[in-house]
């Protein structure tokens, strides 16, 4: 999976994530840092991972640091940080990953400890401790969470203050729940107040990086994640996007939302889960993953999701399965009840049931027309020789580019469509007419 999204960064995909999420891009490349980090600290002992991942986060990081200057954050230049919260937020953390990896390139450790200065004076300048994402728009809380686990880092390793943000900021927010439902403000006006209730989205995401700003904040919120936020169905789990499924307008895109349940905020429940030590939770989604993620297994043997159409998607789903607690090891052992899964083996026999189905009548469409050469070569015309080549080409090139998967699929099926409908089906009026 992880070689997958290296690949297709390099080409740019990332680009294309802002028509998704209007973060996509910079999200892109930070979450994908992110689950390297993870990997290196899963392996400590693998000093080739570690190099591959310094390298490639020295890469990351540049990128994250070019976004500033680009749209949308070329409006943002003049808040402090420069770029705003999301960009402070994940560059720092990335930056805050390699030193911890013990990186060695002065230019992104210098950045590091000028952005952790810069990113410190900027919270303490507002009661909420909360930094602007964009001019002119409300505050979101969630944004600047990568940021001060990113100065808890900083704290660790050089010796700083800069952890006393983090702690005003945990008690503002421990100090200002929405009082429905306990969880923490989703949006927050020029002052500070609560604009709007809590996001799914939004609690999820911040809950990944929680546990290292405040462990007693994360196991409050978590709770009420856990007994008011998720929807348990057939074994797997889903996370409310509106808390009781009751929306309410925002600014903030929610990504998809099927029957109360956010996309955005399921995906971002897998790190979520795991980084607060909760494996029933994160095995029931990680079953949800494989039941609607659309997984494909590609002729080098790595795995995507969603027919490797979505970029953002695949690394969401890379950095869930690797999260990890940077600063400390997982504690594996249960705090929550075991979410028990038998309709999940239902539903999975079913989907093998279909695929098994798909697989017999598609070996007997190959057998029919493996018949048609043999014994009825008058039905093969310059035209059905043409499409039939035309499809043995875009198999070839769907195994030499594995990305281009769907289109393949689709043109696939018009081809197949056009022989059967207006070229085989004269030659077999024809044939017939002759027989």
């Amino acid at each position: 999976m992880e070689k997958s999204i290296a690949r297709r960064l390099k080409w740019s995909e990332a680009e294309y994530q802002a028509l998704f999420y209007p973060d996509g891009k910079i999200i892109s490349y930070a979450f994908y840092g992110f689950g390297l980090v993870n990997m290196s600290f899963q392996d400590p002992s693998d000093e080739t991972l570690r190099k591959y991942a310094l390298a490639q986060l020295e890469w990351l990081s540049e990128r994250v640091e070019k976004s500033a200057l680009e749209p949308p954050y070329d409006t943002c230049t003049k808040l402090s940080p420069p770029g705003g919260a999301i960009v402070a937020s994940q560059g720092n953390l990335l930056r805050a990953g390699y030193a911890m990896l013990g990186g060695t390139k002065d230019s992104i450790l210098k950045k590091f400890h000028e952005d952790s200065k810069s990113i410190s004076d900027a919270c303490m300048k507002r009661d909420d401790c909360c930094m602007f994402s964009y001019p002119q728009l409300p505050v979101w809380p969630v944004d600047s969470t990568g940021a001060l686990a990113s100065l808890r880092i900083h704290d660790s390793l050089y010796g700083t203050k800069y952890g006393s943000v983090a702690d005003r900021w945990s008690q503002w927010v421990a100090n200002h729940l929405d009082s429905a439902s306990g969880a923490m403000a989703g949006e927050l006006d020029d002052k500070g107040l609560p604009l709007n209730v809590p996001r799914g989205c939004a609690l999820t995401w911040a809950l990944s990086f929680l546990p290292s700003i405040s462990p007693a904040l994360a196991g409050s919120q978590y709770d009420k994640l856990r007994r008011k936020w998720t929807v348990p169905a057939l074994g797997i789990v889903g996370i409310r996007e509106w808390y009781r499924g009751m929306p309410a307008k925002s600014d903030m895109q929610e990504g998809v939302v099927i029957a109360g349940i956010g996309t955005a905020a399921s995906g971002l429940g897998i790190g979520a889960a795991r980084a607060n030590n909760d494996f029933s939770l994160w095995q029931a989604e990680l079953r949800g993953l494989e039941a609607v993620g659309l997984p494909v297994w590609l002729p080098d043997g790595e795995k995507s999701y969603f027919f490797q159409q979505f970029l953002l998607g695949d690394i969401l789903a890379f950095w869930g399965k690797t999260m990890c607690r940077w600063e400390q090891p997982l504690d594996h052992s249960p705090k929550w009840p075991d979410i028990q899964s038998p309709g999940y083996n239902v539903l999975l026999s079913c989907a093998v049931l279909l695929s098994a189905t798909a697989l017999v009548l598609q070996c007997d469409l190959v057998r029919r027309r493996c018949s048609l050469i043999k014994k009825q070569k008058e039905l093969w015309s310059r035209s059905s020789v043409v499409c039939f080549g035309l499809q043995i080409a875009v198999f070839v090139l769907w195994a030499i580019f594995p990305h281009i998967f769907l289109h393949a699929l689709i043109f696939m099926v018009i081809i197949s469509f056009v022989d059967h409908t207006y070229v085989r089906s004269h030659l077999i009026a024809e044939y017939l007419r002759n027989s």
